[in-house]
């Protein structure tokens, strides 16, 4: 039992020394050496080379019978196993010279060349750690740059290249060339050399082919294929909008907004109208478009450059030249689920303006400054985010604009007075309009309603008394000062001192406030039907005018009240009132909106 023990135990240790990531590494380190000796002994007659093959053969010999002692169990499988190795240790060709001595040396040579079949007990080394490692950094190393992976592959030739020339020398091969140097080259680029060895020996000529085979692959195969890598992961760049843009005094549209075509059709009526030159416009999203109606296309006057990026650092930000734009616009992020969006936009702008003022505070040599316009759904927060931009400075020209607060006062104000539907059109398009003062006749006396039709061409706005004070959008029934000087909106100066009052009794309804709106003043009362993120705005500036609000919807007045003060964050006013109404009958929807 001691013996079986001691045997078990010794065979055990012999085994996990042999099975050692060490023991592995300097076995294929040494059978690779046995490799290229055999080789070079093919190649040069040496006797040092003679006499290291022997102590191969020896070496592993004793390695391949130490192995037999790991097979405590079963020794038939040794065999199994190794037979393969021993056929490529044994120094057959030794036998067989004593054996037969007038066999070709050279020729019993190549029985030494099977010790490559050995290295194939060791592609399990590429599964370790080291080798993945090494893997691994060789291959951050090509991906760095296309330079780095060409100055590899011309190493890698350069090598080749040595050893070949090292081999030829060896071998007392002269080349038409002047050195074989040179022919190494010439070999390793084109494959013409193998024609200018036609009286050479047959072991030149093969290794010739072995290398221009190898010029083949790393020339034809390995740079073209990085060559036309490069070129089309450039492509798929410029293909999903990954490109810098390298502009200046462009207008820069960060996120996807519905209200993007429209912008880009205003500039290109304003620098139609105006006869302004080619304005370039950058929109940079974070995803690709979902659909072709957020596909923006180019306009005669605007040049829409489409991106495809994170904007909420520098860095990206420097990419799309942002400190040399003349405008930002930081529209913010949509997602799918509406409240979702809604609640991910402010801290979405949020990063951004801190990531463009960090890019601006890095450009201190830049004249100019862009104007940075905020879309922020929750305006209070703008407040604070003020006050903690403050150590970065007022380089930077900021606007916190809101397109829900700016559409519910509009919607607002031409409630209250509906003739200013024609102020705002003239006022919000690129037409050319401008303002100008137009002083009336002496000794006209005319109200405010008469004053809407006597500019043919021009819309006035409002009217400077003698002391200045400016009255802007005054009642149609009130009574316009004889010194005052009315202001319009007009394209030019001429068109703007056109003033031609028609005479009385030529409307068809002398009480109007203007040709659009037939006498029907505000009643003191605003019934809307359903809700939206504008509802509070408008509820807000009507009921600050003393006006009743009827709201009809199809949900409980608790459902409106608590949707109300989550998207206003303020009570429900007072003069409210609320109707619910599902919209089922004509009697049902009658007798919700009393109009």
């Amino acid at each position: 039992m001691r013996t079986l023990s001691a045997e078990t135990s010794y065979s055990r240790r012999l085994d996990a020394l042999f099975k050692h990531p060490a023991t592995d590494a300097a076995m294929l380190v040494l059978i690779s050496m046995s490799v290229a000796v055999a080789a070079g002994s093919l190649l040069v007659d040496n006797e040092e080379l003679e006499h290291l093959n022997l102590y191969f053969s020896l070496l592993f010999s004793v390695e391949l019978t130490a192995r037999y002692f790991t097979y405590a169990s079963n020794k038939r499988e040794y065999f199994a196993d190794w037979w393969m190795d021993w056929i490529a240790a044994i120094p057959w060709d030794i036998f067989l010279f004593f054996l037969f001595p007038g066999g070709g040396a050279s020729m019993l040579r190549l029985l030494r060349l099977p010790r490559i079949f050995r290295l194939l007990r060791f592609r399990h080394l590429k599964h370790s750690d080291a080798a993945r490692r090494l893997s691994y950094r060789f291959r951050r190393l090509m991906e760095v740059s296309i330079f780095r992976q060409i100055l590899t592959m011309l190493l890698v030739s350069f090598v080749f290249v040595w050893i070949f020339t090292t081999v030829l020398d060896g071998l007392g091969v002269q080349s038409e060339h002047g050195n074989n140097f040179w022919f190494s080259i010439i070999t390793m680029i084109s494959s013409d050399s193998i024609f200018e060895i036609h009286n050479q020996e047959t072991l030149v000529k093969v290794l010739v082919l072995i290398f221009s085979f190898i010029g083949i692959v790393l020339f034809n195969g390995v740079l073209i294929a990085i060559i036309i890598g490069k070129l089309m992961e450039h492509l798929d760049d410029l293909k999903q909008g990954r490109g810098d843009v390298r502009e200046r005094g462009h207008i820069i549209l960060l996120g996807w907004n519905e209200c993007i075509p429209h912008i880009v059709d205003e500039l290109e009526s304003y620098c139609r109208t105006e006869r302004k030159r080619l304005i370039r416009v950058v929109v940079m999203r974070e995803h690709p478009p979902e659909s072709p109606d957020q596909v923006v296309e180019s306009r005669p006057h605007v040049e829409v450059i489409s991106r495809t990026g994170s904007f909420q650092n520098a860095q990206a930000l420097e990419r799309i030249s942002a400190h040399k734009a003349s405008a930002v616009v930081v529209l913010g992020g949509r997602a799918a689920d509406r409240k979702l969006s809604e609640r991910l936009n402010d801290p979405i702008v949020t990063r951004t303006l801190v990531a463009l003022e960090t890019l601006l505070d890095s450009k201190p040599n830049e004249r100019h400054s862009p104007v940075i316009v905020l879309n922020y759904l929750d305006l209070s927060r703008s407040c604070h985010v003020t006050e903690f931009l403050r150590p970065f400075g007022n380089r930077s020209t900021k606007v916190f604009f809101n397109p829900l607060f700016f559409t519910g006062k509009l919607i607002a104000s031409m409630c209250i007075n509906p003739y200013a539907e024609d102020i705002f059109n003239e006022l919000l398009t690129p037409e050319g309009n401008e303002f100008h003062f137009v002083r009336l006749p002496p000794g006209e006396k005319m109200l405010w309603r008469d004053m809407m039709n006597a500019f043919p061409k021009s819309i006035p706005v409002g009217y400077r008394d003698a002391s200045g004070e400016l009255r802007m959008v005054p009642r149609p029934d009130e009574e316009v000062p004889e010194s005052a000087e009315v202001v319009v909106l007009s394209e030019n100066a001429c068109d703007a001192s056109i003033f031609a009052p028609p005479p009385p009794g030529s409307l068809p309804d002398a009480r109007a406030p203007s040709p659009r709106c037939k006498n029907i003043l505000p009643s003191g009362m605003l019934v809307i039907v359903g809700v939206n993120p504008q509802l509070p705005f408008i509820v807000e500036e009507t009921c600050s005018l003393g006006m009743t609000v009827h709201i009809v919807d199809n949900q409980t007045k608790e459902e409106f009240a608590a949707w109300y003060d989550e998207y206003s964050r303020t009570p429900l006013p007072e003069s409210v009132v609320f109707r619910e109404c599902r919209f089922r009958s004509e009697e049902e929807i009658c007798a919700a909106i009393a109009l």
